[in-house]
């Protein structure tokens, strides 16, 4: 069986270059807000419950994603959306869980940091073993990539 995905809509004609520059500031942002979290998280850990500093983070990315996906959603299907979330819901409950309990536990966020960006290569191990097969080059160049960075 095969996961339903969301379709990204295409940018056409002269906006093009107005939605890569967007595109890029938008990646820009995701990397500072993404790997602040580990720094966030250590120093919110002395003031309240990690677990629910970072219910509010999500709550807020929600909210401030909400209005760029919501013609997608509204366009999906219950069981696209279920799928995903679902998906969601496991992947960031684990991660965030982790590595929130673990940095108010006393593991440094820069460790933390660097033990979470191992994920990828832990799915694509696991991905091996469940599908009994080898990821192609594209795969393998990513994740060297990751890796070395």
């Amino acid at each position: 069986m095969s996961l339903p995905s969301f379709r990204p809509s295409s940018h056409c004609g002269k906006h093009h270059g107005k939605a890569s520059l967007w595109l890029a500031v938008a990646e820009v942002l995701l990397i500072v807000a993404w790997s602040s979290g580990f720094v966030g998280i250590r120093f919110a850990a002395d003031y309240a419950p990690v677990l629910l500093v970072a219910f509010w983070r999500c709550v807020v990315v929600t909210f401030a994603l909400l209005p760029f996906s919501l013609s997608a959603i509204r366009r999906a299907s219950p069981l696209t959306i279920a799928v995903h979330a679902g998906i969601g819901l496991l992947a960031m409950t684990g991660y965030l869980t982790g590595v929130s309990k673990g940095i108010e536990y006393g593991v440094p966020a820069g460790l933390a940091a660097l033990i979470a960006d191992l994920l990828p290569l832990g799915t694509a191990l696991l991905s091996m073993l469940l599908q009994r097969r080898l990821p192609d080059g594209r795969v393998w160049s990513g994740l060297t990539l990751g890796l070395a960075g």
